[in-house]
Order: structure tokens, then sequence, then C-alpha cells
């Protein structure tokens, strides 16, 4: 198969050959878990509307791939916290391909969480926990608090928003991927000071630039966990929206 990765039908082996120029090596298995997602996240998405990518190809090549080659950015082991990822995008793609993590999904679209849990059990993905809700519910008073060596987003909210709200997840020296736009991400090419108010350095922006012609690079930008998240935040949703860290 070419690196155009286009599929047309529900083959785990053509997405095994669509995924042969990863910077890391995906098993049969997992493969074949990869394919069982994407075949009931067509049939959910017929009546659900979680993505507006329907076809096998579309949801590989806007969906599947760039979240897997977010997984270069994460260690193997990690504890890793996907927070509004819908029906499991990016985290479910990064669990499948690196399976020794340790996923934990909040989302607040009950729909989706049903989802994940018929992912869970159809597919037998192992150390996936689903948490329904608001992250920022969670991260004033729940169990969940400084808990993840890696929060990853795919930009669920403004960055200023989504920096506040996972601050509250991770460890000292955890990281915050966000996944956004390159118009976004040119806008934090200098540190932004203000995340400094939730113990938050912002690290670099970057991009990472899959084997395929029709896959556009993928913009993210880290955040480390340099110091405790104050007590009075994250603030409610309301607060954060009308009056975020930065502008």
């Amino acid at each position: 198969m070419s690196n155009k990765a286009e599929i047309n039908d529900f083959d785990p082996g053509a997405i095994a050959d669509a995924l042969n120029s990863l910077p890391f090596k995906i098993s049969a298995d997992d493969c074949v878990k990869l394919s069982g997602y994407i075949d009931l996240l067509k049939k959910w998405n017929h009546r659900y509307k979680f993505t507006k990518f329907e076809s096998t190809s579309e949801i590989l090549n806007k969906l599947i791939i760039p979240s897997i080659y977010l997984g270069c950015l994460i260690e193997p082991d990690t504890t890793l916290l996907d927070i509004g990822s819908g029906p499991g995008i990016p985290g479910i793609p990064v669990k499948l391909s690196l399976p020794e993590i340790k996923l934990t999904i909040i989302e607040s679209n009950i729909k989706a969480v049903e989802f994940l849990s018929e992912v869970k059990t159809q597919i037998k993905i192992n150390s996936l926990n689903t948490v329904y809700g608001r992250a920022e519910d969670h991260a004033r008073d729940s169990e969940l608090k400084g808990m993840f060596d890696t929060v990853i987003v795919r930009a669920f909210a403004p960055v200023p928003v989504v920096v506040e709200v996972a601050s509250a997840f991770l460890k000292l020296d955890g990281i915050l991927i966000i996944q956004c736009a390159g118009d976004i991400s040119s806008t934090l090419a200098s540190e932004n000071k203000s995340s400094l108010k939730v113990g938050m350095r912002f690290d670099r922006v970057g991009s990472l630039k899959p084997g395929f012609e029709n896959i556009a690079p993928i913009f993210f930008s880290i955040f480390v966990k340099v110091g405790e998240i104050p007590p009075e935040y994250p603030r409610t949703w309301k607060r954060i929206k009308n009056a975020p860290l930065w502008k």
C-alpha cells in the first residue's frame, strides 16, 4: 500500500500496512484492536455524530494516525489522562499503540462515555478508566488530583483554559501536551508567564510530520508542571472562560 493511507474496506492488514511508516512498531494484535475501534466508531458515529469523519480512510487519516504520532511525545509506561476526548481521540489510539500506559479519560458527553465502555469491553483494553463529568469539577475535588505523569488534550478549549484545568491533575514535573492548530501554536513561541499562576511553565511548541502525502503536520504545545496549583484554582468554568489566565 502507498503512503497515501487510503483504506476503503475494513481490513486490519490494510491498516497495518498504512501504519508501517510510523516511528515505532505497532503489534499485529494492536492493529486488530485499532481496526475494531474504527469499526465501532463508525457504527456509533452514524447515530451520535461524534465526528464529522465517516469513512475508514477519513477516520484513519484525520484521527487515528495523528493521535498515534502524538504517542512519540509520551513515555511508554506513563499514567496518561485524556481530557474531553469525545469518542477517545487521541487517548484510545495512543493507548493501543503504547499498551503499557495506564489511560484515564474524562468526558462530559454521556453517550461518548457509553461508547468508550463498549470499546473497552469489545476490544478488551486493559488499564483504561473512563470518568464521566466536567474536568474542572473533578479537578477541584477528586481523587484524580495530582495523579498523572502526562495529560493530553485535543484542544477542547483555548490554551489558557486547558492549562488551568489540566494543572490540577498533573504530578510535579508532569507534562501537558496540547494538540492544536498551527496558528495557535505559533502564538506560544515564547514563554507565557501567566501559566505560572497555576504552577505550569511553557516548554515548547513543535510539529510532527507523518510520512503520508495527505496528512498534515500535527502541531502541539507542551507545558511542564513546576509548582503546586494554588487552592483557588482551577476556578469555575464560567470564571475560567470569562477571565482566562491570558489572552
